[in-house]
Parts: C-alpha cells; structure tokens; sequence
C-alpha cells in the first residue's frame, strides 16, 4: 500500500470527497447490529462521522499520518469520550490487537494494495471475532471500461473556505494498474499526486477471500444491503462493486 502520495493529498482530500456521499445511508445500515466496526482507508473521517451515530464503538485506521492528523482535530470529543479510536495501521504487515465484528474497506481503499493482497486479507481475517463481517467498496478504473479515455487530461474545481481549487486529473492503464496523476492549483500552489491502483475482478476477489478464510462470499453493484449476490458481471457502467464476506471460523 502507498504512504507517500497521500502525506501530499491529506490537504485537498476533503474538498475532493466533499460531494460524493452516496455510500452512506449504506454504511449505516451495514452496522446496525454491530457493536465494535473498524473503518480501514478512513482518510480524514468522511463516513466515520456518520458511524459514529450508530452507538457502536468506532475504530478508524488509515496509513496516512497526515489524514489521521486532520480526524484527530475533526474529532477531538469523540476521541475524548473514547467512542472513537484511530490508529496507524498498514495489514500488510500484521492484524491489529483489536478484534471487531464488522470491518468496512471503504471508497476503494484496498485498490491500494498493489502487491501481496491476500496478507492484506488474512491479517484482516485474523483481526476479526468469530462470524466477523467484511464489506469492501472496490472500483473498475474508467480506462478498463471506456479505453478512449486512456491518458486523456480532464479538468474540474472545487470551492471551499471562498476559494476555487482547480485539478487536472489523467488515468493511465498499465495492465491491471491505474497509474493517475493528479495535478491541484490552489492559488500559487501547484501540487503533483501521482497515486496507483490495482483492479481486482470480482472473480479474483472472491478467490483472495476464500484463501485467505472468508466464507459467504457475495457482490452488489449497488449500495444496497439487500441487493448482495453469489456473482456479478460487470457492465461499463458500472464504476465500482462491492464485496461481502463473513469470517470462516471452522
């Protein structure tokens, strides 16, 4: 998984993600049964602040010091109360001490795992209680789907605290790998991201899953709990899919 790219994306990730909240009434009503949720990939706490009205006690990890930096201040009651946890932790390189019963790998954030994902998996299984649920958001890079927009520039901008931020954005395929580069205007400040993710087929996922102890295995196009199923295929429509499974503690 990346560390570097995101020390440099933590300040403009909240004005990227500001409008996109269309995962959320999902996430809620994923964990209406859970007691103890992990949020892995939580960033600066887009969907943590609506986790947290769950009753649930909350754990939100990422790798990125800079993003947890920004939760921390975002946060400070919370955390006060100890009704949220965050913490620094890459699953690559082990599970957490912490057991939970749902764990949520949202907005793509195991795309990011671009080598040894199935250690990603099983450090997560082994960091899971008996019957344990995961639920994945993954996505299908629009260069897979639509080829014509290969290495093509697109712009946008975002507004916040009275100033207009421009992005320039282009997404390059190199056989299952987005390589994106992002470049952020912000006044006189000009930023370079480069971030890469790796595609993963609902048929590989599913093979990751299983050998790594997850059972149940199921996929929705939709953020929906009521719309998971044992397959998909996948339409060049469709941006993302979301993968469930439960821990196998036979």
């Amino acid at each position: 998984m990346q560390h570097n790219p995101y020390q440099k994306f933590a300040q403009y990730y909240d004005v990227y993600v500001q409008h996109f909240a269309d995962d959320l009434p999902f996430y809620c009503d994923s964990i209406k049964e859970s007691k103890s949720v992990v949020e892995i990939g939580c960033g600066t706490g887009r969907i943590l602040q609506v986790l947290l009205g769950s009753g649930a006690h909350i754990t939100g990890v990422d790798v990125s010091t800079e993003m947890l930096d920004i939760a921390k201040l975002r946060f400070a009651d919370q955390l006060a109360t100890e009704k949220l946890h965050l913490d620094i932790h890459n699953f690559l390189n082990a599970p957490m001490a912490t057991h939970f019963d749902t764990a949520l790998v949202t907005f793509f954030t195991f795309n990011y795992v671009l080598d040894d994902p199935q250690i990603f998996l099983s450090n997560l299984h082994n960091s899971m209680d008996d019957q344990g649920i995961l639920i994945m958001d993954l996505f299908c890079p629009k260069p897979f789907r639509l080829p014509e927009t290969d290495g093509q520039w697109y712009d946008m901008s975002f507004s916040t605290d009275g100033r207009t931020i421009q992005c320039r954005d282009r997404r390059t395929m190199s056989k299952e790998r987005e390589i994106r580069t992002q470049i952020y205007l912000d006044g006189d400040d000009e930023t370079e991201i480069i971030t890469q993710r790796r595609y993963y087929a609902p048929q590989e996922i599913a093979a990751l899953l299983f050998d790594s102890g997850w059972s149940e295995i199921q996929f929705s196009k939709s953020y929906s709990i009521d719309e998971f199923t044992t397959s998909i295929n996948l339409d060049i429509e469709d941006s993302h899919f979301l993968v469930r499974a439960v821990v196998n503690d036979i």
